[in-house]
């Protein structure tokens, strides 16, 4: 029932770190209703499904490929993610298990989670489609008032190689 002026504020709330719609049908039994558009997260996203799908922003930035490509959140001058090694403090402050991976530091062990975790995410977003499937990325985005290549994650290059010969 939102306007085009609702539908904005709550991109804009979204952009500026909320994770959610409000009103989206969050436990409300939602049922897409035919001819009108739907916007979710791929974390709301769990348990519905569209007709067709559209997922944008696939991209490296998004995805890591390894562990020396670029991380959203990633300081360089402060060689690290200072979230993951304020995190990695605090458990061990506390004395609950840090979840660091093996002779990994916890910017190298948080950015496994980071990719793992999208991974998931991108499944599902892949599983909410019926019939129709649009994956699309960015060819460049801007950081620091500068232009950057995006390249394509790498799990895009091993979804088209497995489809590539399928028979639709």
């Amino acid at each position: 029932d939102w306007r085009l002026p609702e539908l904005a504020e709550q991109l804009n709330e979204i952009a500026r770190g909320r994770h959610h719609l409000r009103n989206a049908g969050v436990d409300l039994g939602y049922d897409p209703e035919p001819g009108r558009i739907s916007l979710s997260t791929q974390h709301s996203a769990k348990g519905k499904e569209w007709d067709v799908v559209f997922l944008v922003g696939i991209d490296s930035l998004w995805i890591p490929g390894d562990l020396d490509d670029t991380f959203l959140g990633t300081i360089d001058f402060m060689n690290g993610d200072p979230t993951a090694e304020s995190r990695a403090a605090l458990l061990h402050l506390m004395e609950i298990e840090s979840s660091i991976y093996p002779g990994r530091s916890a910017t190298d062990s948080a950015h496994i989670d980071i990719i793992c975790e999208r991974l998931r995410l991108l499944y599902v977003g892949i599983t909410r489609a019926r019939r129709v499937l649009n994956i699309s990325r960015s060819q460049q985005t801007r950081r620091y008032e500068k232009e950057y290549d995006a390249p394509a994650a790498t799990a895009m290059k091993i979804i088209y190689e497995s489809n590539r010969d399928y028979k639709y």
